[in-house]
Parts: structure tokens; sequence; C-alpha cells
């Protein structure tokens, strides 16, 4: 069973930024309400850890799906809050993510001018030129 230690709820503070809903790119993604400037916080959202010895358990639950790698080497597991786990996947991304290990919380941070209603992508391989080959198959805009 998954024992999962909440961290910093302090900061959940919810970005009136954004908001989500449907994504041609895949379920639901993530969508600035406004327009956002490049290098502007779009979100700072804690996490869920999951102890190394617990991530096996997320194999048979759908939360497989949403976790991110987190600590030392990525041997633990991070649920992000806020819409923080709802950003969906491209290899030209207008947004990226920054995991701060040390003070428990990812920011994103629009990486372009990111218009109102455009919805903000990242690159699930952490940096956002990286163009290696993603777990799944993405599909969608990529």
């Amino acid at each position: 069973m998954l024992k999962l230690s909440l961290i910093n709820l302090d900061i959940l503070i919810p970005s009136e930024k954004i908001y989500t809903a449907p994504s041609v790119t895949h379920g639901l993604g993530v969508f600035a309400r406004i327009s956002l400037k490049k290098d502007e916080v779009i979100e700072i959202c804690p996490i869920l850890e999951i102890p190394e010895e617990e991530l096996s358990d997320l194999v048979k639950t759908k939360l497989l799906e949403y976790y991110f790698a987190w600590g030392k080497d990525f041997k633990s597991g991070a649920l992000v809050l806020g819409f923080g786990s709802l950003y969906n996947h491209s290899y030209s991304p207008n947004g990226k993510y920054i995991k701060d290990i040390k003070d428990k919380v990812v920011r994103f941070i629009a990486i372009k001018e990111i218009k109102a209603e455009e919805e903000i992508l990242v690159n699930y391989n952490g940096h956002p030129e990286d163009k290696t080959k993603l777990w799944f198959e993405a599909r969608g805009k990529i």
C-alpha cells in the first residue's frame, strides 16, 4: 500500500494564470488563462513524495502515468500537486519544469511568450531541447 508523505502544503496556492481543459494533445491539458511572458513563473507545485520501496505499487494504479522521478539518482517518485501532473508533452515546448529537490516543489516556467488560451506544453525529458524518445508513444502536437 502506498504511504505518501505530504510536503509543503503551506505553499499550495492555486495559480490564477492557468486552467485545465480537454486537450488535442492528450486527455486534459493546462492552458494559459492570461498571456504569459518568457521566464514568467507559471505555477509552483508542492509534491507528495513516494519512497523508492513503494514505487512498484504504482504499477497497479493509474498514478503510474502521472508521477515524476524524484530524489537522489531519481530512485523515489513524486506526485506533483496543483496542475503539475497534467501538463502535456511536446518536443517543441513553450514551458519547462524545474525540480527543486531541496524545497520539494516543481516550478513551471514559460520559456517563450504564451498567449491566453494556448496550451502549455513541456518536454517530459526534463530539458526543452532533449529529443530522446519517450517511454510511451507521444501523440498529438509533439
